[in-house]
């Protein structure tokens, strides 16, 4: 499949630069360079939002959730909680500031990014559990805090969606209707290929090399995120090994033609449904991995954006008429 020429122009740019193999790179490289270059990528506000930044629990296991909001916006909002994607090594607030503001914005809501801890500093599963914890106190400080806790959806990108499903999960086990959609992008839902434990994918083979997100490099996050490779097995770091999916709610899945986690979001869509969970699936033919993040490079990457956006603007008009449609 023929990939966008504004993002072939993108790889070719930054081909250079991944010459160096990644496991000689330093973390703290990376992060710097993840930073810069998802912001640079993703489209400046057309409108100011407010910003709150809120530090949750104590010493080595704090982490920040960082709340928007369009300004002067109605009161109680409804609130998406956003889990950000960089293999569980990389990403931040800061990374994904503009993406944050702009789907505060499009969709008229709250968005509260979850800045978890992050490995090899802190492995699994601390960033499951910090997911839990923030969903947990969003839910409880709702009301002081101006969101609608009868009307919160969970999104989450890459590494983020494997976050979002575990969040599902726990909480679905007690109350399946406490979040009123689950929209993943690009999810990880497997790391077994990474370790050996299963065959690779069509297109982990088909995408192994140059399109951004190598085979290579989900190996290297898996090994700095769950150190045992035997952990691949936990559903909790594999979640399409677990056994209640069920329990999920509406989910929506966005996925990218020319991406190495392509068929994993394929496959959990097949699951999904098979175990009755009403599930909506959109791949999209010229895009590569993290193309929510390419919407300043590339026009059909701002066009899949606004696609996102507007799927997510339906179902949650469906679910609780509260989300305006504002893409631009």
């Amino acid at each position: 499949m023929t990939i966008d020429p504004d993002i072939e122009a993108m790889l070719a740019a930054a081909a250079p630069r991944r010459v160096t193999p990644i496991r000689e790179v330093s973390v703290k490289d990376m992060r710097a360079g993840y930073r810069t270059r998802y912001n640079e990528r993703s489209v400046i506000p057309s409108e100011p939002t407010s910003q709150h930044r809120i530090e949750i629990g104590k010493g080595a296991d704090a982490f920040a959730v960082v709340i928007y909001k369009p300004l002067g916006s109605a009161k109680p909002l409804p609130l998406i909680i956003y889990f950000h994607g960089g293999g569980f090594v990389l990403g931040d607030a800061e990374a994904y500031e503009r993406q944050s503001r702009n789907i505060a914005l499009a969709c008229n809501c709250a968005v509260a990014f979850v800045d978890y801890r992050k490995a090899p500093e802190c492995p699994f599963p601390a960033a499951v559990d910090d997911s839990v914890a923030a969903a947990r106190w969003l839910l409880a400080s709702a009301s002081k805090l101006g969101l609608d806790a009868k009307r919160v959806t969970l999104m989450g990108d890459s590494a983020g969606g494997n976050l979002a499903i575990n969040v599902a999960r726990y909480f679905g086990a007690e109350n399946r209707d406490l979040f009123r959609l689950l929209c993943l992008l690009y999810p990880v839902t497997d790391f077994r290929p990474y370790f050996g434990m299963t065959a690779a994918s069509a297109s982990d083979e088909e995408f192994a090399l140059g399109k951004g997100l190598d085979f290579d490099h989900m190996c290297y996050f898996g090994e700095q995120y769950l150190v045992d490779g035997a952990l691949a097995d936990d559903p909790s770091a594999s979640p399409i090994v677990a056994t209640d999916l069920d329990v999920l709610p509406d989910t929506v899945i966005f996925a990218a033609r020319n991406d190495v986690l392509r068929d994993q979001g394929c496959a959990l869509a097949d699951r999904l449904s098979a175990q009755g969970v009403s599930v909506e699936y959109r791949c999209f033919d010229a895009m590569i991995h993290n193309f929510m993040g390419h919407s300043a490079v590339s026009i059909k990457a701002k066009e899949a954006f606004n696609d996102v956006i507007r799927l997510l603007n339906e179902r949650l008009a469906v679910l609780h008429g509260a989300c305006a449609e504002k893409v631009e």
